[in-house]
């Protein structure tokens, strides 16, 4: 700097202008289990379950007092990206059936 140069975050400053953001933490857990049995060459049956479940912390999506994400700030120019954890359980049962295929020649 020359003599007569401001500091660029004001006068009276002694810490550095910039300052670190809060840590943004996602932790996303997933469990799938799935069974088959075949009672035959031709059929079967399968069955599975999932379970999904995804945490967010982010300083830029703020919670409302309710606890509900805020999706969009007040007065923000945004991508429409928002603060959205969820759990999901699926449930799945499926019949199989091999179809027999022509020999080619």
């Amino acid at each position: 700097p020359t003599a007569g140069d401001a500091l660029p975050c004001g006068t009276g400053s002694t810490a550095g202008c910039f300052l670190p953001l809060p840590n943004i933490t996602n932790t996303w857990q997933q469990l799938r289990v799935s069974l088959t049995h075949d009672f035959s060459a031709r059929y079967g049956v399968s069955a599975g379950y999932s379970y999904e479940k995804l945490d967010i912390v982010d300083f830029a999506t703020r919670d409302l007092a309710d606890g509900t994400p805020r999706i969009d700030p007040l007065g923000a120019i945004t991508t429409g990206y928002g603060n959205r954890p969820y759990k999901g359980q699926t449930f799945s049962l499926q019949l199989k059936y091999m179809f027999q295929s022509a020999p080619i020649f």
